[in-house]
């Protein structure tokens, strides 16, 4: 199939695909890998699945979407897991609905820290690298829940990256509130850390200093690598807006790459 062909997939039927490739896959001792992974899900309270780039390769038409948009991959892999989900364990699935996802293991396309650069940006990648900092683990919101101060009106907001639209208009049209409350016990939180990650020192070229880029990981990633730690790691290239003296606040068209691991 070609690429103008993949690229006119609905999301829709992206997931069937995904779905079609979940259900069906066999591993040479003739077992369905990610059935059986699926179906662990529940036992072991996990939210996610593994998934070999060795096996993805047989299905073309996922690879070349994944090679070019893997963001689309990842949220038709999160459909498809939680369509399974639910016809076997339905209360489960309904749980972690807005933490299900796949991890995507032995992707083959490894760059040096060096080559992370912005011709990257959206693309998945592999780097190995030396951990050099480690943050605190905060929770990151994915759902946040607020209350007009007179009980008006309760907005929930979604978040899908980091920033938070904060409503400031109730919809009570005699209302004059225009600060909302946020109720934390209501809302949705992960787990989530920043590591900085530097090249190794047998990477260096002569006479120049390390390169060294942040990683933002969450969930069960956290807490797992600290200072000192050599890792390869598996992420999206991203870009976050730098602030530039003298340039309002969000007008800036100076960005920092970071890496979203997977």
């Amino acid at each position: 199939m070609s690429n103008t062909q993949t690229s006119t997939f609905t999301d829709s039927a992206l997931s069937d695909k995904v779905k079609q490739f979940l259900t069906r896959f066999k591993n040479k001792q003739g077992n369905y890998t990610y059935v059986d992974a699926i179906d662990s899900m529940m036992p072991k309270n996990a939210k996610y699945i593994v998934v070999d780039y060795n096996d993805l390769v047989t299905e073309p038409e996922i690879e070349i979407i994944f090679s070019e948009n893997p963001d689309r991959i990842f949220d038709a892999f999160g459909r498809a897991i939680k369509e399974a989900l639910q016809t076997r364990f339905p209360s489960y699935a309904e749980k972690i609905k807005e933490e299900v996802r796949v991890r995507i293991a032995n992707f083959p396309l490894e760059r040096s820290l060096r080559q992370i650069n912005a011709e990257t940006i959206g693309n998945i990648t592999s780097v190995s690298g030396m951990v050099v900092r480690a943050s605190e683990v905060k929770p990151l919101a994915k759902e946040l829940v607020f209350v007009c101060p007179d009980e008006h009106t309760t907005k929930i907001i979604q978040l899908k990256g980091m920033d938070a639209k904060i409503p400031v208009i109730c919809d009570n049209p005699s209302c004059k509130q225009r600060d909302f409350e946020l109720k934390p016990e209501a809302s949705k939180f992960i787990d989530f850390q920043i590591l900085r990650l530097q090249e190794l020192p047998e990477d260096l070229p002569p006479g120049q200093l390390p390169h060294y880029i942040d990683v933002t990981i969450r969930q069960d990633l956290v807490d797992n690598s600290r200072p000192g730690d050599r890792i390869i790691l598996t992420g999206v290239v991203r870009v976050e807006q730098e602030s530039v003296a003298g340039v309002q606040r969000g007008h800036s068209g100076l960005y920092r790459l970071r890496i979203e691991g997977n």
